[in-house]
């Protein structure tokens, strides 16, 4: 069976992944709890520390690879998953192709923006957790 809905494909691949780790699982590098999945000796770890224990760091093509292929951000890795989550439960791939079409160009560009505003509003509610629980504070989703 196929979930066509890309909310309940999500969900339904979070559920998965939930149920294959352990409980109060988080990352054996860095801590996070999101993204979480188990490496080949076993450990935990998200999806920026599964291949190592650097900071990795991945193109976001924040209007997309057709409309604008150069167009580009860092983002750090688990950033940039959630950022893709986040873009397909809006349906970003579903819009029709801009073909200079300046409407389509500019629902393209609100849904990109609209995506990295939900990416930094989550991260500035964790760092100011951090910051009044006095632990360590996440690095910023967009890398230098």
């Amino acid at each position: 069976m196929s979930v066509r809905d890309p909310e309940l494909a999500a969900f339904a691949a979070k559920a998965k992944r939930g149920r294959r780790l352990p409980s109060k699982a988080a990352c054996a590098t860095c801590g996070v709890v999101e993204r979480l999945a188990i490496d080949a000796r076993g450990d935990v770890r998200c999806y920026a520390h599964l291949g190592s224990n650097a900071d990795a760091v991945e193109l976001d093509h924040w209007l997309g690879r057709v409309t604008s292929p150069d167009t580009v951000i860092p983002l750090r890795a688990n950033a940039h998953r959630r950022v893709t989550d986040l873009r397909r439960i809006i349906g970003f791939d579903d819009l029709a192709p801009v073909n200079g079409d300046p409407l389509l160009l500019l629902a393209r560009i609100l849904e990109a923006i609209a995506s990295l505003l939900v990416l930094f509003a989550e991260w500035l509610v964790v760092h100011v957790a951090a910051v009044n629980s006095g632990v360590a504070r996440p690095p910023f989703p967009v890398a230098p």
